[in-house]
């Protein structure tokens, strides 16, 4: 609908300067026509197709395509966002609950179906009662040969034409008394006819009742009604003859009626009601003689045709590369406890070739299940661009992945594979900032349970008043809150709490109107904001602070940022971990912006073991400020946009010569995960080698009838990606267990896999016989290397076969 609202609204504003700039030069019923083109695009809704010289592309990504919302959806999907929590808030005692309320987004579509239908009303109120009128008052005129009945009423104040199945020429009594100006009204009346105006009329009323909020609608309707009557006027001419132009003038005269309100555009009729304005410029246009000025005509028409190409189409949906679409498609893909969702992208043009998994596990009384939710269904190449695909859901997972694969250069497959448990559902995310001065004091980022219910009614509150008044410099109030709501699409509002005169009030933007707020959520928020400045053990002048946190070392300050802005956002776990790659560090002056690509992960710890509950891994921009302590302040956390908008979005905040890293997720997914296993690991002191042997039994259980360890592997990736994940430590199991000497049946060729794929470039041996023998070869080689060069030498270039020497020297398997 915004495409239209703007699309249209240019249209708008260039017919007007068009009507402007060549009134006299062009033909008046060229100027008429060009309003069908305006009717036609406000009652088409959508764009004919993508263009680049569509309008639409001049719109940045980020501008807000939907009105202030609190909730939101996206593709078609309904509202998956679980706002079923009324729970108390916190250090609420009184056991109240909050009742559900409506979204802004549902307040603004209520204020447009309210205004639609008083508009609505009002117009066929309007020409109920002026047919009523007519029929009561109108007698049948006698005019001869003429192709519509015409009637004559005393109660009408013009001449018009009226009716949609019947249409007639309603005539005064003024009108009929003299022959020669009744024949020339018919004449102005049936070229109205043969024009469609009274079709026109019933169109143009229902653009005024779908856009009666827009004030462009509405000058269009007038402009466009009086341009009728001057194209009427010049078809009559050219009909009656140069000869008879004077008094046909004369005739218009007698028969328009002066009002100084645009009234008539109420009507289905085409009543001569007009302003003084309007009169002057029919009769210079009848006394004038304008003529057509040729190359005016082509100006215009040229003009026309650009607009139509801009203003009928829509914004070029940028083509994607197969690595772009994979990335796009990871960033749409989100779960919910009923569903699991994700976009097909735009833009890729060989949709036919998608192939997406979906695998999960799940856990229940000790019993682990591997299970595929979805698989090769692709087979009737049926995927469609831009449309959202759901998978109910009916169970809890522990793990849950979703791989999408296409066909890369030179034939080579390309996949991106996706932790949906490290995926946000679609809502929107509310942070708190606290202001003195317009300096930033503390901040928490995202709010989530009770924190976030108290966001949405403190906005819904402030967004209900209808009272406003301007708003104050934020920078001037020594106490000030910022609540910061960010959709999916990457869009995002600010509001500003404070006092005023002793009153709670909220202001939107920095230059925006402020209202009353209720005074008992305000305290909630104040209350909210130091709890976190002590929690936080923040200083002056800087976010996130955290008082372990060496705030001179930037490594450190980056690390802290990744954990306090994810922090709650996700599911609720025992301990969280973060890894990052710094993908470059720009200085300018005291301000320091670190592009990195940032893995967050939380983990529950349960029987012995641990399962991710939740995270997120995205590239991301934090920059800081250098005090003359030498100590660096957190001032904006970066993150992509969602869908559709995380490509370009990167694309615009990330230096040029980073971008494609910053898309490439998979090139730093494995080492991050093996960094925050290791953290978990060392947090919980779980026992590495009973959970990897469990793993490695899972994997070995099925399918029985195969005799490729491949197969075992592919009917279990959940588990056979966990050995990878926990890196180093599974490295050494699998040392230990070749250096028993026993390991030739499944096991050991499960293993010596998952070896060689953490190896990496460090497999250096032979691809020959049983899993057993190549590894002996490979320790053997292994001990030549060191033999020829140092233990120094292998831990720098060697550093994961270092592992096994180090075993070995100190006897440990």
């Amino acid at each position: 609908m915004i495409e239209c609202i703007i699309t249209s609204s240019v249209l708008i504003a260039v017919v007007i300067a068009l009507r402007f700039l060549f009134r006299g030069k062009i033909s008046c019923r060229l100027q008429y026509a060009l309003w069908g083109l305006v009717l036609l695009r406000l009652l088409m809704p959508f764009p004919l197709l993508g263009s680049p010289l569509s309008v639409m592309n001049a719109i940045p990504d980020s501008m807000p395509i939907s009105g202030q919302h609190i909730s939101v959806t996206s593709g078609g999907i309904g509202d998956t966002a679980d706002n079923s929590d009324n729970s108390v808030l916190a250090g609420n005692a009184t056991g109240v609950h909050y009742a559900k309320t409506m979204s802004a987004n549902e307040i603004l579509r209520l204020i447009w179906l309210v205004g639609a239908i008083v508009v609505g009303l009002w117009i066929l109120g309007t020409n109920f009662v002026f047919y009523r009128l007519l029929h009561k008052t109108r007698r049948t005129y006698d005019a001869a040969d003429f192709k519509l009945p015409v009637y004559v009423s005393g109660h009408i104040a013009s001449p018009c034409l009226f009716g949609i199945i019947h249409p007639g020429v309603y005539l005064t009594p003024k009108a009929a008394e003299d022959e020669n100006n009744a024949s020339y009204v018919l004449a102005h009346e049936l070229c109205h006819y043969r024009h469609g105006d009274h079709i026109w009329s019933i169109l143009r009323g229902v653009c005024l009742v779908a856009y009666w909020w827009n004030p462009l609608v509405w000058a269009a309707a007038i402009l466009s009604r009086a341009d009728s009557e001057l194209a009427c006027d010049e078809s009559v001419i050219k009909q009656i003859g140069e000869e008879k132009r004077l008094a046909y003038g004369h005739a218009l005269v007698d028969m328009i009626t002066v009002k100084k309100a645009p009234s008539g555009i109420l009507y289905a009729a085409t009543t001569m009601i007009s302003g003084k304005r309007g009169i002057k410029e029919r009769l210079n246009m009848i006394i004038k003689k304008p003529k057509t000025f040729i190359p005016a005509m082509v100006t215009v028409l040229l003009a026309v045709a650009v607009c139509v190409g801009g203003t009928f189409t829509g914004a070029k949906a940028a083509s994607l590369s197969a690595e772009e679409a994979l990335t796009q498609l990871a960033a749409s893909a989100y779960h919910t406890k009923d569903e699991v969702s994700f976009q097909i992208p735009q833009g890729y043009e060989k949709p036919e070739k998608w192939n997406i998994h979906i695998a999960g596990r799940l856990e229940s009384d000790g019993f682990s299940q591997s299970v595929h939710l979805l698989e090769d269904v692709n087979d009737s190449k049926t995927w469609k661009p831009g449309e959202r695909y759901s998978l109910p859901l009916n169970d809890h997972y522990t793990e849950l992945t979703l791989t999408a694969y296409l066909p890369g250069e030179n034939g080579k497959t390309l996949e991106k594979t996706v932790n949906l448990l490290n995926t946000p559902s679609f809502s929107v995310s509310y942070s708190l900032t606290q202001l003195k001065n317009g300096k930033v004091q503390s901040s928490l980022s995202p709010l989530s349970g009770d924190k976030a219910k108290l966001a949405e009614d403190l906005i819904f509150d402030y967004m209900v008043k209808s009272a406003a008044w301007p708003g104050v410099d934020i920078k001037t109030l020594n106490e000030c809150y910022l609540l910061r709501a960010t959709y999916p699409d990457g869009t995002a509002t600010d509001y500003y709490a404070y006092l005023h005169d002793g009153k709670s009030v909220m202001q939107q933007g920095t230059d925006g109107y402020y209202s009353r707020i209720d005074d008992g959520l305000y305290e909630k928020l104040a209350d909210l904001a130091q709890g976190i400045t002590a929690a936080a053990g923040s200083v002056e002048g800087s976010t996130n602070t955290t008082v372990n946190i060496d705030r001179s070392d930037l490594n450190a300050c980056v690390s802290d940022a990744i954990i306090t802005a994810n922090t709650d956002q996700y599911h609720s776990g025992d301990f969280s971990a973060e890894a990052h790659t710094v993908l470059k560090t720009v200085e300018s002056g005291n301000t320091t912006t670190v592009y990195a690509m940032a893995l967050y992960m939380e983990f529950g710890y349960a029987n012995g073991g641990f399962s991710e509950t939740g995270g997120s891994h995205m590239p991301v921009a934090v920059t800081f400020e250098k005090n003359d302590a030498g100590k660096y302040d957190l001032k904006e956390y970066w993150m992509p946009k969602d869908g559709t908008y995380y490509a370009p979005s990167i694309k615009e905040k990330f230096p040029s010569d980073i971008y494609k890293n910053a898309l490439d997720t998979q090139k730093y997914i494995l080492a991050q995960t093996q960094a925050c296993y290791a953290q978990a690991v060392k947090y919980s002191k779980v026992n590495t080698d009973a959970v990897l042997s469990k793993l490695v039994d899972t994997i070995c259980s099925s399918p029985a009838e195969a005799s490729n360890p491949g197969a075992y592997i592919e009917e279990h990736p959940i588990e056979y990606r966990a050995l990878l994940y926990y890196g180093d430590y599974t490295l050494r199991y699998a040392y230990a267990e070749f250096l028993k000497g026993v390991q030739t049946d499944l096991r050991g060729q499960i293993l010596l896999s998952a070896m060689r794929e953490l190896l990496g470039e460090e497999n250096i041996g032979k691809d020959i016989g049983p899993a057993q023998k190549w590894f002996d070869e490979w320790k053997d080689n292994a001990l030549s290397l060191r033999d020829a060069n140092s233990m120094e030498f292998m831990e720098k270039n060697y550093p994961k076969t270092a592992i096994l020497l180090q075993m070995l020297d100190k006897n440990i398997y």
